[in-house]
């Protein structure tokens, strides 16, 4: 059996230079980055994904805890002491800015959209809303005590914030930015998800109780605990049947696979022995065209005729497995009105076991025009809204 690579940030990022930003970035399809933060060192790793060597040490803030991205030129990093976020430019390696936030910023995640960066602030207990376009704070949402991871849903217009203080998920209209619930739930809740395949129910992971709660959002109550392994950190959808979760127990060394039709753990899968949690470490690996070098200036889409194959990469790969790649308008997002559909495509892991090169083609009959690619594994999306193609 091939082992779940899990990567808790399941996030495709465009390694590119953004409109007005200078020239054009030349990124061939080895041009894979991992950004890791170093806490104590107020810095940030560039890792090369194919050969492993750091590429760039950059300074940050006071104890950057999280790496954060999302389909733009830039790369967030949460400063915890210093409370800040710095901006990475992808092209250059170096901050461009700094965007004040509260006290102990922690969790923080991109509405789906890809518009704005929540960052939740736990000595403040409140969430700081950051505009991706101008990298500029426009809101401060007061939440409640200790709030600490943050995650936008999949449907509707939630987002979920654990409080670990209070040991309970607050639930947040992302319209009117008020709290609607304040559910309970196990001890020190430290991350949160709402599968695509799920359209009413959150899973909460509950690092001091070793369990997983089960959170109705009809009724906003916890309807079933589910115990899984040691000292349990992150979850994420596992690229497997479209129903499981995968749970990162980093005490036990495993994930905890869960399905979700049944809310029971289905398997445990034995993780590599020293292997990180995941949680503050990013990927940037751009999308190119088989056989060509992509471009980007912030205006110039990837394009190909109908039957070309086309490479892209995906983040929380199991090897072997196909994924399902698939063409929508953009302004059906997110991909609910698929109009074009790439063969399945099964993934080439990169050398850590975590980036995977997807290769799909585009279908001879899909007609010209402009398109959103979506990757799916698991019946969730792993990005959507942020890599266009032109069908030419």
């Amino acid at each position: 059996m091939a082992k779940v690579r899990m990567a808790v940030v399941l996030v495709l990022v465009l390694a590119a230079v953004g409109a007005g930003m200078g020239p054009a970035a030349a990124l061939d399809e080895r041009n894979v980055r991992i950004y890791v933060p170093n806490p104590e060192a107020d810095t940030v790793s560039v890792i090369d994904g194919d050969t492993n060597a750091v590429m760039a040490t950059i300074a940050v803030g006071d104890r950057p805890t999280r790496v954060l991205s999302v389909g733009t030129p830039w790369v967030y990093v949460v400063n915890e002491l210093s409370g800040t976020v710095s901006v990475i430019d992808v092209a250059k390696n170096a901050v461009i800015a700094t965007i004040p936030v509260g006290l102990r910023p922690a969790g923080g995640d991109f509405s789906k959209p890809y518009g704005e960066l929540w960052v939740a602030n736990e000595g403040s207990d409140n969430v700081t809303v950051i505009d991706l376009r101008t990298n500029t704070v426009i809101d401060t949402v007061p939440v409640g005590p200790a709030p600490w991871e943050l995650k936008f849903a999949f449907h509707g217009e939630h987002v979920f914030v654990t409080s670990r203080a209070l040991d309970a998920l607050y639930v947040i209209d992302e319209d009117d930015r008020d709290r609607v619930a304040t559910v309970a739930v196990g001890d020190m809740p430290v991350a949160v998800i709402q599968p695509f395949n799920s359209h009413t129910k959150a899973y909460v992971v509950n690092r001091g109780s070793n369990t997983v709660s089960v959170v109705d959002l009809s009724s906003m109550t916890v309807v079933k605990t589910i115990p899984v392994g040691l000292d349990p950190v992150a979850v994420s959808e596992a690229p497997v049947a479209g129903t499981k979760l995968a749970v990162a127990n980093k005490g036990s060394q495993s994930h905890s696979i869960i399905d979700i039709v049944t809310d029971t753990v289905v398997e445990t899968v034995p993780a590599t022995v020293g292997e990180p949690d995941y949680r503050a470490t990013t990927f940037v690996p751009p999308p190119v065209i088989s056989g060509q070098t992509w471009y980007s200036n912030g205006a110039k889409a990837l394009s190909a005729p109908p039957g070309s194959a086309v490479t892209l990469y995906a983040v929380g790969a199991l090897e072997g497995v196909p994924y399902v790649l698939t063409l929508s308008r953009p302004s059906d997002w997110p991909c609910l009105h698929r109009v074009a559909l790439l063969n399945d495509a099964t993934v080439v892991a990169g050398p850590n076991g975590l980036v995977g090169r997807v290769r799909g083609t585009i279908p001879p009959e899909t007609p010209p025009g402009n398109y959103t690619v979506c990757f799916r594994h698991s019946g969730g999306v792993t990005a959507t809204g942020v890599v266009t193609l032109t069908v030419t």
